[in-house]
């Protein structure tokens, strides 16, 4: 008698791709990526310039419309006002040489600093156009910082320097690159608006009412914007307040020893 066996059939199976069509795959996807990468990178470059031309076309046709519709005149100064007439920007200390009168002894050594509205482009400006003409005041005009400085030698002989400059605010060198008046005067509601449009502003920092100390740094300051540090040494224009985690926006500079 017989006995019948379960037989095992063990086959090995192959895989349908074979290690060198595998390899193949693999090296075309690889390369495919980067490919694929660069792709993306070129669309986002082509991107980003199409958006800064119509960006430029865009603050072109504002300021055309700005230009042709505004016109700035400088406005003469009354005979009131000729002691506020703009002088030059020196930019560097200068020596004086002919003192009137004697400096006291006991006078401290230092720095005197004036801060006052110093128009840039030849005198106070008036604007017109057909939505209404606007003129400045004898108080506008952008800040220029006037220091003498007071030195006494070791044998108290007196050495006196004097040196002026601009405050050199955002919106100060945005019309001192284009070399003309750019900001509209607020007091016509459409100028607000295109001075946002076209700066992101709505009006011009003057930063010319007074000059004042604050934790070992000195700050020029107006109630139209933030202020601004100045170095004592030569005038220049450090930055802007950024008052981070503290206080924010305009205030009021009118202090006690305002110039």
């Amino acid at each position: 008698m017989y006995t019948l066996q379960p037989r095992v059939c063990i086959s090995s199976s192959r895989s349908s791709i074979s290690p060198k069509a595998a390899r193949l795959s693999h090296q075309k996807a690889s390369t495919g990526k980067p490919y694929f990468r660069e792709i993306q990178e070129h669309l986002s470059s082509k991107l980003g310039e199409a958006s800064n031309a119509m960006n430029s076309t865009y603050q072109q046709l504002l300021d055309s419309f700005v230009d042709h519709t505004f016109t700035f005149k400088c406005q003469p100064l009354r005979p009131t006002e000729s002691n506020f007439a703009p002088v030059d920007e020196i930019g560097e200390i200068t020596r004086v040489i002919e003192i009137e009168g004697e400096i006291p002894a006991d006078f401290p050594e230092g720095v005197y600093i004036r801060n006052g509205g110093n128009p840039l482009y030849g005198g106070l400006q008036s604007v017109s156009s057909i939505f209404g003409q606007s003129h400045n005041i004898w108080v506008e005009g952008e800040g220029m910082l006037h220091a003498v400085y007071f030195c006494k030698s070791n044998n108290s002989t007196w050495s006196i320097s004097y040196n002026n400059r601009y405050v050199q605010s955002e919106t100060f060198r945005i019309e001192k690159e284009r070399q003309k008046p750019c900001f509209l005067p607020p007091a016509m509601l459409i100028a607000s608006v295109l001075n946002t449009l076209r700066f992101r502003k709505v009006m011009k920092s003057m930063s010319n009412t007074s000059v004042f100390e604050h934790a070992g740094r000195v700050y020029a300051a107006s109630e139209d914007d933030v202020p601004h540090e100045v170095d004592l040494h030569n005038l220049s224009t450090l930055g802007s307040w950024p008052c981070s985690g503290g206080v924010y926006g305009k205030l009021s500079y009118l202090t006690s020893t305002t110039s």
